[in-house]
């Protein structure tokens, strides 16, 4: 290196390309005498490595329970190992560049990136490495997976195609401007396309969840119906074992009210099917009459009693009940416990902890801070309604109308009752809907009655059967967005009941 007495020099050399190992040195000199010196012979801490690291294990998942799918919120992680200790790797996966961990204590030699997928990411994932080891080697970038799978980004929400959507009758009577009729054990056919194959798809026909099934022996996932067969559910329930009294003030006397009169006092309000079952008139100071004008059993300051116990948990009234400090119903065992009263006083005014629900003309009644139905305004209007109650079990009790129970005489009602029915169990949603609708109709309240309690009262219901999709999901979970659902048929095709 010095130019002027040749006292310090430099030696360079090109590492060979199978260099391995530690770069040793030997130096051997002489002077222009020809004096050898003693060889100077070292190892220094530089470690020749002329191989190109490699990448194994490289594997790419998804967190959807479809691993060759993926959709916005799923996340995609990309895992790999390297052959040495590599620098921290260059990773782009599904277009955007990701952080990625070290995930073997910093030993250079496992690696993880995460994504996480975006609405509106689509195609097919891609994947790039790019990495170096310490001694800057490197190799090809690495894009595939050791298994070459593929995983599809799938953020689109399913649509039905509302051009599809069609709905008819197995009845062979000839639709008329798009009308078919379906009767008791027929079938109600709705079917729709989708854009993409879906999974499960249900629809609400008629109030009943229903699944829909391929049609066509189709194997795209994308042309189904659902089918609906009729039943008469309220034939069902009130010719069923469970209605455990029936009293329908048009026919009082078991005999249509023949032997009864406007203003005849009622001593015996009989069971519509079972002639041994009746309600008695108290001993009260006050009157019970028939009101012919109304069909109705009026109440004044005097109730009735049934002369033997039924099985109760849901009971349905259609009443008008004036407020005051009176009973509408009370039903108890034979110890008198159970707190199965309706009043409008006592407690508050509440009911007794034994109802669990309370339905006014089809809408559900909040309960109080007591964890009871407040009264008043809901029940004792002196307006004529429907009154469904449920209780939270169910008991063996006598039924005491506009009265407390047997041979107390305080505080009887004033009023009037048209039906009163009895059940021994809960009811099905579809059960109080149709008994609901029945009693609207029969009693001139569908103008305030909400059978269905979907907030539009009976009158304003459509007479064709009603549906709406419900649920479904594409193969990646993506559910339909049932705000975008079509709610009518494409060709004005619609079914109705009879």
């Amino acid at each position: 290196v010095g130019s002027d007495n040749l006292t310090e020099w430099t030696a360079t050399g090109q590492v060979a390309s199978n260099a391995s190992g530690m770069a040793n040195y030997s130096i051997s000199v002489k002077d222009h005498a020809g004096n050898v010196a003693t060889p100077v012979t070292s190892t220094t801490s530089i470690n020749l490595d002329t191989e190109s690291p490699s990448l194994n294990n490289v594997v790419l998942t998804t967190s959807n329970t479809n691993s060759s799918l993926a959709k916005s919120g799923d996340n995609l992680t990309l895992t790999f190992n390297a052959s040495e200790l590599i620098e921290t790797p260059v990773v782009t996966l599904a277009g955007t560049n990701v952080d990625v961990q070290d995930t073997n204590s910093g030993a250079g030699t496992s690696w993880q990136a995460t994504y996480t997928v975006q609405d509106g990411d689509k195609g097919t994932v891609a994947f790039s490495i790019q990495y170096q080891d310490q001694a800057g080697n490197t190799d090809d970038n690495v894009t595939t997976t050791d298994l070459g799978n593929l995983i599809t980004l799938d953020t689109s929400n399913p649509v039905v195609v509302a051009s599809s959507v069609t709905i008819t009758s197995t009845n062979t009577t000839t639709a008329t401007e798009g009308l078919k009729w379906a009767r008791k054990n027929e079938t109600v056919i709705l079917s729709f396309d989708t854009n993409e194959r879906v999974e499960s798809p249900k629809l609400n026909l008629n109030g009943k969840e229903i699944g829909a099934l391929s049609r066509s022996m189709d194997t795209t996932g994308t042309l189904w119906e659902a089918r609906y067969t009729v039943e008469d559910v309220l034939g069902n329930l009130m010719n069923g074992g469970n209605l455990s009294l029936w009293l329908d003030a048009k026919n009082i006397d078991g005999n249509h009210n023949n032997t009864l009169v406007d203003g005849t006092s009622v001593t015996s309000w009989m069971d519509v099917r079972n002639s041994g079952r009746d309600l008695s008139t108290s001993s009260m100071t006050g009157f019970v009459s028939y009101n012919a004008s109304n069909k109705s059993v009026e109440f004044n300051a005097r109730g009735m009693s049934s002369n033997d116990f039924v099985d109760a948990q849901t009971v349905i009234l259609v009443h008008k009940t004036k407020s005051a400090v009176s009973y509408l119903i009370d039903l108890r065992d034979a110890n008198h416990s159970g707190e199965a009263y309706v009043l409008d006083w006592r407690n508050g005014f509440d009911t007794g902890a034994w109802y669990q629900t309370l339905i006014t003309n089809g809408n559900d009644q909040p309960k109080n801070s007591n964890s009871r139905f407040t009264l008043g305004a809901s029940v004792f209007n002196d307006t004529t309604q429907v009154t469904l109650l449920e209780g939270n079990e169910k008991i063996s009790t006598r039924v005491h109308l506009s009265q407390r129970y047997t041979n107390i005489t305080d505080s009887p009602g004033t009023g009037t009752v048209s039906e009163v029915l009895v059940f021994d169990r809960l009811l099905s949603a579809l059960e109080k809907t149709a008994v609901q609708a029945y009693l609207a109709e029969k009693w001139n309240l569908t103008s305030i009655m909400d059978s269905d309690g979907d907030g539009v009262i009976d009158d304003d219901e459509p007479s064709e059967l009603q549906w709406e999709f419900a649920s479904m999901s594409d193969s990646a979970g993506n559910i339909l967005d049932l705000s975008s659902a079509p709610t009518q048929t494409s060709d004005n095709s619609k079914v109705e009941i009879d």
